[in-house]
């Protein structure tokens, strides 16, 4: 009679350890989820002027306080891609914390007694290190946050209160080893640590003022969009001939491509786009924000 009981008993307790491991991987899957931090673009401007409350970057100004700080949430720490610091090899800011290097000239004097105290991060920054040690990186303790840095972060966090990593781009500027630089940095995202890319997806100074739009600017915005929803695998193919696409060197002049280097790294570093944002900067120059998953 024992035996005829410990059938269904049996049965019954192999169903509840299944649900509880069901249960399990659920959590875990959620769990994944929820501290996956995002790979984002943002312009960020000429030189200080969303921080001086500008007129020409007031849509700029509502981006990077509004929508792009909701995108970004609260991450364990940031790895900003900045434009402003061009480096034959990877450098990475390894300091406990950097101070700001004002890289802009002729703006107001307020605009060279910004602070951001946020901390810098020898932890990530080794991880960072690691991830991309086919490039030969290198780790700097001593350059400043330029204003790729601290412009987009000073409205994105405005309390300081997240830990900043700033890597530079390649100064070959060359597409395949940007992307594979975003790629190698993909999996930080994993832990929580989001990758912002900072620079324009229009930055040709010849062409920057003017009355009308600048030749090829919408053009190029568009196939940006177009490109920044394919899977990550065929958007990396797709952007190794980006020099082809209709008014790529309208908006990036040959040996001049730096603002677009962070873009190549991010939608690299990126899963499925989860938003796109368009917005105007000088009344007539149009710039592209994304956010990947």
């Amino acid at each position: 009679h024992m035996f005829a009981w410990s059938k269904p008993l049996l049965f019954f307790f192999s169903f509840v350890l299944v649900i509880d491991a069901v249960d399990q991987c659920i959590l875990e899957e959620m769990s994944t989820t929820v501290t996956r931090a995002p790979a984002i673009f943002v312009p960020h401007g000429g030189g200080p002027l969303p921080l001086l409350g500008d007129p020409s970057h007031i849509p700029l100004t509502q981006l990077l306080t509004g929508k792009a700080r909701k995108w970004l949430g609260k991450p364990e720490a940031i790895v900003v891609v900045t434009a402003h610091w061009e480096s034959p090899t990877p450098s990475i800011s390894a300091a406990d914390s950097h101070e700001l290097y004002f890289d802009y000239y002729g703006f107001p004097p307020e605009s060279y007694k910004y602070t951001y105290p946020a901390p810098g991060s020898p932890k990530v920054a080794q991880q960072v290190y690691e991830a991309l040690g086919k490039f030969l990186p290198v780790l700097d303790h001593k350059r400043g946050w330029d204003h790729g840095v601290f412009v987009p972060l000073k409205m994105l966090v405005p309390n300081a209160d997240i830990p900043i990593v700033q890597l530079s781009v390649l100064a070959n500027q060359d597409a395949d080893q940007l992307l594979r630089m975003g790629q190698a940095l993909s999996h930080l995202r994993d832990q929580n640590i989001a990758i912002v890319g900072s620079g324009m997806s229009f930055h040709n100074m010849a062409n920057m003022w003017g009355d009308s739009s600048p030749p090829g600017n919408k053009k190029f915005e568009e196939k940006l969009d177009e490109v920044s929803k394919l899977p990550v695998e065929e958007r990396v193919e797709v952007l190794k001939k980006w020099k082809e696409f209709e008014g790529a060197t309208d908006c990036h002049p040959p040996k001049r491509a730096e603002h677009f280097s962070p873009y190549l790294v991010t939608a690299a570093a990126g899963g499925a786009l989860k938003e796109k944002v368009r917005i105007e900067i000088l009344g007539r120059i149009s710039l592209g924000a994304y956010v990947w998953e």
